[in-house]
């Protein structure tokens, strides 16, 4: 019994010498896509063409404002997390020593102020006061309202 040759099948790789063959675009190579890359020229005209919106105005630093406004919440997380930070150590029995830190720090603060405020008033000027968007922008809370959330932890316990 001769042998005779296998069809090709499917799963036989291409031989090197025939090039590999792709499918037609849908339409002829001089024609434009169908659909043209956005910001390539004017849309197309028909009947579902959708006609061209001038752009709504913005309002005159929408931007900026929503920027600040997201900041602005983003410090006071960071606040907030400072104080449950705070808690945490003080629940852990470290408030005394971290109210002692924080003294030293409202200390330090108050001394550099009064030395800048000398300084100012000796070159005929005042100190500018914090303002208000500077609190907001803060990342910590001032030392004050640290000592005050945690005075529950330092204050004696009273046994029952």
């Amino acid at each position: 019994m001769p042998l005779t040759p296998r069809p090709p099948d499917s799963f036989d790789p291409p031989s090197s010498a025939e090039p590999t063959r792709y499918p037609d675009p849908p339409y002829p190579e001089s024609a434009p896509p169908p659909y043209p890359k956005p910001g390539a020229g004017p849309p197309p005209a028909g009947p579902l063409a959708i006609p061209p919106q001038p752009p709504a105005p913005a309002p005159r630093h929408a931007h900026r404002l929503c920027t600040d406004q997201r900041r602005v919440h983003l410090r006071a997380r960071q606040r907030h997390a400072e104080l449950r930070a705070d808690q945490h150590a003080a629940a852990l029995g470290f408030a005394p020593m971290l109210a002692s830190v924080l003294h030293q720090m409202h200390e330090a603060d108050q001394a550099a102020r009064h030395q800048a405020a000398l300084a100012a008033r000796a070159a005929g000027t005042r100190l500018p006061e914090e303002s208000a968007m500077a609190k907001l922008l803060a990342t910590h809370p001032d030392h004050h309202t640290r000592l005050h959330h945690l005075q529950p932890w330092l204050q004696p316990r009273h046994p029952r």
